[in-house]
């Protein structure tokens, strides 16, 4: 049976698309990232992943939701979303 885990945060994205930098480690286990809009749209869902550049699809500027879930994961997540006009 897998454990599984959810955190969520709101920040600030005053672009329609955003710049995505993982630098994620889990070495159990897997993690999901996955970015909403400020209209509630999805904009990014990603496995966490070690060095991966990426970038959102286009969005609703404003409050963007970042939720995370860990199903039996250990590690660090870590990356780094950067608005992109």
């Amino acid at each position: 049976k897998l454990s599984q885990k959810k955190e969520s945060t709101v920040r600030p994205n005053s672009a329609p698309t955003a710049s995505l930098l993982h630098n994620n480690l889990i070495h159990h286990g897997y993690g999901i990232l996955i970015i909403h809009d400020a209209a509630g749209q999805m904009v990014d869902s990603t496995v966490l992943q070690w060095e991966l550049e990426t970038e959102t699809l286009p969005g609703t500027p404003g409050d963007w939701t970042i939720e995370l879930i860990f199903a039996s994961a250990r590690g660090r997540a870590d990356f780094t979303l950067t608005p992109k006009p």
